[in-house]
Formats: C-alpha cells, sequence, structure tokens
C-alpha cells in the first residue's frame, strides 16, 4: 500500500515546472506561456505549474531553438528557449517595481455631494 501511494505521488509531480515568486517563493497562478510566435500556449494551475507534457505538444523535435515567453500580471516577462526550459524544475518571475507619484485627497462638501447623488442616480437607473 505504500508502495502504491509513494507512485502516484511521484508521477503527479513528474514532468512539472512550478512558477514562483522571486522573492517570497510563493506560486504564481495563471502564469501564461507564450509560443515564440505569440500564440497563447497555456496557463499555468492554481499551484503555479505548468505540464511539461502540454508544452511538448506545442512544438516539434526541431523547435529546440524557440523561446516561450512567461508573463504575469505585475511581474517582469520571461523568455527561455525551449532547450533549457525542459531541464528547469522551478522558474523564478521577478516583481515589477511600480512607484506611483503622490496624490493629495482633500474633502470637500459640494464635490462629496456630487458624487454622492451620481451614485444615486446610478442606482435609481
Amino acid at each position: 500500500m505504500i508502495i502504491i501511494a509513494v507512485s502516484l505521488f511521484s508521477s503527479s509531480a513528474y514532468g512539472q515546472i512550478k512558477i514562483v515568486d522571486s522573492i517570497s517563493g510563493q506560486p504564481l497562478p495563471a502564469t501564461t506561456v507564450f509560443t515564440s510566435n505569440g500564440n497563447l500556449g497555456i496557463i499555468s494551475d492554481m499551484y503555479g505549474n505548468i505540464s511539461l507534457e502540454a508544452l511538448h505538444k506545442l512544438f516539434t523535435n526541431n523547435d529546440d531553438k524557440k523561446q516561450v515567453s512567461l508573463q504575469h500580471i505585475g511581474y517582469d516577462s520571461k523568455n527561455i528557449p525551449i532547450k533549457e526550459l525542459k531541464q528547469l524544475t522551478v522558474i523564478k518571475l521577478t516583481g515589477l517595481n511600480n512607484t506611483l507619484p503622490d496624490i493629495a485627497v482633500k474633502t470637500d462638501a459640494k464635490g462629496l455631494f456630487c458624487i454622492a447623488r451620481l451614485f444615486s442616480r446610478l442606482s435609481i437607473l
């Protein structure tokens, strides 16, 4: 019984690449993998995993010189040659460092009233 459980566990992890945040190591679900011609290849699952088997179906044997592009909202895209991708188990994406300008929020009774009226009109419609 133990042998069966071990074999099931090892077969589920075989052929997967995990996509994670480079700092926290947290998985990145819904990372998109695009082929070198710009077509959507696959999307990572909720644990950040992509299947090598699914990737293999997208490419032929002579595609080793081509690349895939991994993209996730809030992260730098990463281009990886197919040949290297086959040897990876984990891919780390680096978060974008976007700094927004400072803003000042001021209260104004008239402005707040207009906003409240606008929303009340929208809710009536």
